[in-house]
């Protein structure tokens, strides 16, 4: 099949969306299809291809979080090549801005299309905007939901979620999809190995977290709960992978608590490095607030950390299993403290979470989720194609 991609996050952006897209991407074309790529430019040195156009885009501040460009939805260029891909199928990515422009082209060339429920728009408003977003958020979901309802089908990461948009009122078609990562990438480095490539002493207490260092991935909380942590286990180390606004903020946070001396804020990592650090950490830490699912909690998995989680994100509440790849809990620090506390003391149960993450993360393996999504593909293509 030759299937388009429409996506307002792409590669060199590196988010979640980004790394599904692309994990999609190489499993269907190791199935033997043509994927195409639409997505915005955020600088002169982005690549661009036969399968990969870029829109030009307005560039934002590097700091502005999630959304780096806005795309310019209309490319005459574009617009004239897309009728030679003789495309099978859309998959747009996002409701807006190039996610209106896969429904045109849906409809002007008669396609089929696909729409992936990738971000809560709604609830990122309403976190964001306090009150005023409490009387907007309705108004995102809903068009969000129509959106959907113009797509022949909608893909979703959890039954949870599902169930949630079908209480809104969508009406298309739904498939319980989750993104997939490269098994194969993690977990093959010994902890040994990894600690001595990041000079980390062999008996400390590592944990771990990774993610955007903006709010909705809630890290103040798991700084604030690591001051517990650090307290009760005196070799207890914190590395904080990534980037973003609020990494100052966040900086200050750690000196006011004394605990400047164990952690250590890595900044962006390579992507083909971070299982390095996967590697080196005894506990993975997670407390983000808004998620349909954290392709970090799998990568985590995928390394055979146990996770220590709280439960506001969908996607958190579907995937950590609780009290057996780690402990799920509810958002209070002096909760989630002594949880990572008993994890770590306990030898027994770190090699239990271990095993059982290592066999949950089996679930996520992007070449098995890939021949789902080729399935769903060829449901709604034409036969004559």
């Amino acid at each position: 099949m030759r299937i388009g991609f429409f996506t307002n996050n792409y590669l060199p952006r590196h988010t979640g969306v980004a790394h599904s897209l692309e994990n999609f991407r190489l499993a269907l074309e190791s199935l033997g299809n043509d994927v195409f790529i639409f997505a915005p430019r955020y600088s002169k040195k982005d690549e661009e291809n036969k399968k990969l156009f870029r829109y030009k885009s307005i560039r934002l501040h590097r700091n502005l979080g999630f959304l780096r460009a806005i795309p310019f939805p209309h490319s005459s260029k574009i617009r004239k090549k897309i009728k030679d891909l003789n495309l099978d199928i859309i998959h747009s990515h996002h409701p807006y801005i190039l996610g209106k422009t896969a429904l045109k082209y849906a409809k002007d060339l008669n396609l089929p299309i696909v729409f992936t429920v990738h971000t809560p728009y709604y609830q990122y408003i309403e976190s964001m905007l306090g009150g005023i977003g409490e009387l907007i958020s309705p108004l995102i979901l809903e068009s969000n939901i129509a959106y959907a309802n113009r797509c022949n089908l909608a893909i979703v990461p959890t039954k949870t979620l599902k169930e949630k948009l079908k209480k809104a009122g969508l009406k298309s078609k739904i498939a319980v999809l989750p993104s997939g990562i490269q098994l194969e990438k993690f977990n093959q480095i010994k902890k040994e190995v990894a600690r001595k490539k990041l000079q980390l002493n062999l008996s400390d207490n590592i944990f771990l977290t990774v993610g955007r260092l903006t709010y909705e991935k809630n890290t103040d909380f798991i700084i604030e709960s690591f001051s517990i942590i650090a307290q009760a286990l005196k070799r207890a180390k914190l590395i904080i992978v990534g980037n973003g606004f609020d990494k100052a903020r966040l900086v200050r946070l750690a000196t006011s608590l004394n605990l400047k001396q164990n952690i250590l804020f890595t900044g962006g990592i390579p992507y083909n490095k971070l299982p390095l650090y996967y590697s080196a950490a005894d506990i993975f830490l997670y407390a983000s607030i808004i998620d349909t699912q954290g392709l970090v909690l799998c990568e985590a998995m995928a390394s055979g950390l146990p996770i220590i989680a709280t439960s506001q994100a969908i996607g958190t509440r579907d995937l950590v299993k609780n009290n057996q790849v780690g402990f799920l809990v509810k958002p209070k620090t002096n909760l989630f403290g002594r949880k990572a506390i008993e994890l770590a003391k306990s030898k027994t149960k770190l090699a239990e979470f271990s095993r059982n993450a290592l066999r949950e993360a089996k679930k996520y393996d992007h070449l098995a989720l890939a021949r789902k999504l080729e399935n769903i593909y060829l449901s709604l293509v034409s036969p004559k194609k």
